[in-house]
C-alpha cells in the first residue's frame, strides 16, 4: 500500500498560520485495484512523543480532515493508518510534515557543540551603494566522535520569515580528534542586489550548525552570533576664514549624507546629531567643541572661537542602522 498526503492553507514555506489547515489522504495499492480505507489520521506537535486523533470526513479517495495548528507549535508531524479490502495495511509517520506558527528553538543531539562564533571579528560593517562585500565568520565545532560537516548563514528579520538570507561557504579544519575550527565566508557580489532595501540595515543574526562523524550527534543554533550591516555615512567640513585672528569666530560648514540602499545613491541625512571636534596642531587627540544637528537638507553649519592653530572636523557616532563616520580634517591657521 501507499499513501498520498496533501495540505492546503500553508504559506510558501509550508508553514501554517492561524487559519485551519486542510489535510487530504488518498490510499492506494500497487499493482491492484483493491479499495483502500483511511482508518486514522493523527497529529503531533512534539515530534511524535504524543499523538492526537483528527476526525475524518469520507474515506478512500475522499478522506479529509481539518487541523488548527496551535500557535505554540513549531512543527507538526502526521501519522496515518490505512488498510485495503485485500488484507493489506499501512501505518505511515511523517515527522515534521509541516511547519507551525512558532519560531523553532535551537536543536541538538548527542555531544555536538558550537562555540566562539565571531562574525567580522565582532565588528559591524559600513556598506555603501555598490561593489562587493566579503564577510568572514569563525567558530569552533566539537563532538566526541569528531565533526563531519558544519555551516553558517546570516539572516535578517524574523527567523520564520526572514527578509534577507546570505549563505556562507564554510571550511572546517580539525585541530584534534574531537574539535574543528571553522571559517565561513559570505560573499555579497554586488550590494545593489544583495542589499537592495534600506529595511535590511541593522543587526543580522548568524545561524550555525554541525553534524558529528558518528551520524548521531548534531547541533543547530539559530542565533549563534550577530553582525551589524549599516548604511555608510559621509561628512564634509570646511572651516573659514583661513587664516583667522585669535579670538575671532571660525565658521564650519559641511554636508551629511547616508547610503540609500533602495535608491543606490547617497542622500542627505537630515536632523541628525553631529559633533564638531578640534585637534591642536602636531597632536592626534580630538576634543569635542560642541554638538548640534544637521538641518532638514542634511547641511551642517556651526561656529567656534579661534584659540590656536589646529584642525576641525565633523563626527557622527552611528545609530542602529547607520555607520560611524568622520569628515576629513580642515586646518585653520590662527594668527
Amino acid at each position: 500500500m501507499d499513501l498520498a498526503i496533501g495540505a492546503s492553507g500553508l504559506d510558501q514555506r509550508n508553514r501554517a498560520g492561524s487559519a485551519p489547515v486542510g489535510l487530504t489522504v488518498v490510499p492506494s495499492t500497487r499493482v491492484s485495484s483493491a479499495a483502500g480505507t483511511v482508518d486514522r489520521l493523527e497529529w503531533s506537535a512534539d515530534d511524535g512523543r504524543t499523538w492526537t486523533e483528527l476526525p475524518l470526513t469520507g474515506s478512500g479517495a475522499a478522506a479529509a480532515a481539518s487541523l488548527t495548528v496551535p500557535a505554540t507549535a513549531a512543527y507538526v508531524s502526521l501519522r496515518i493508518s490505512a488498510r485495503n479490502d485485500e488484507g493489506g495495511a499501512l501505518r505511515r509517520t511523517v515527522l515534521r510534515a509541516i511547519a507551525g506558527p512558532a519560531v523553532p528553538g535551537d536543536e541538538s543531539a548527542g555531544g555536538t557543540t558550537i562555540s566562539n562564533v565571531k562574525v567580522n571579528g565582532g565588528k559591524g560593517l559600513s556598506i555603501g551603494t555598490s561593489g562587493e562585500v566579503q564577510i568572514t565568520a569563525t567558530f569552533t565545532a566539537g563532538d566526541p566522535s569528531g565533526i563531519a560537516r558544519a555551516g553558517l548563514y546570516l539572516w535578517h528579520g524574523n527567523f520564520n520569515a526572514p527578509d534577507g538570507i546570505e549563505f556562507a561557504a564554510t571550511e572546517c579544519v580539525p585541530v584534534n580528534p574531537t574539535t574543528s575550527t571553522c571559517t565561513a565566508t559570505v560573499y555579497l557580489w554586488d550590494v545593489r542586489f544583495s542589499l537592495a532595501s534600506n529595511a535590511l540595515a541593522g543587526s543580522w543574526r548568524a545561524a550555525a550548525w554541525a553534524t558529528a562523524k558518528d551520524g548521531i550527534g548534531f547541533t543547530d543554533r539559530h542565533g549563534a552570533g550577530s553582525v551589524a550591516l549599516k548604511r555608510a555615512t559621509r561628512l564634509t567640513a570646511n572651516a573659514t576664514p583661513e587664516p583667522v585672528k585669535k579670538g575671532k569666530t571660525v565658521t564650519v560648514t559641511g554636508a551629511f549624507t547616508r547610503a540609500d540602499w533602495s535608491a543606490g545613491s547617497f542622500k542627505p541625512y537630515a536632523s541628525q546629531p553631529v559633533t564638531l571636534a578640534w585637534s591642536k596642531i602636531n597632536t592626534s587627540a580630538w576634543g569635542t567643541v560642541k554638538g548640534f544637528k544637521s538641518d532638514s537638507a542634511g547641511n551642517l553649519k556651526t561656529t567656534a572661537t579661534a584659540g590656536s592653530d589646529g584642525s576641525y572636523r565633523f563626527s557622527f557616532a552611528s545609530d542602529s542602522v547607520s555607520a560611524v563616520s568622520n569628515s576629513p580634517a580642515d586646518y585653520v591657521d590662527v594668527q
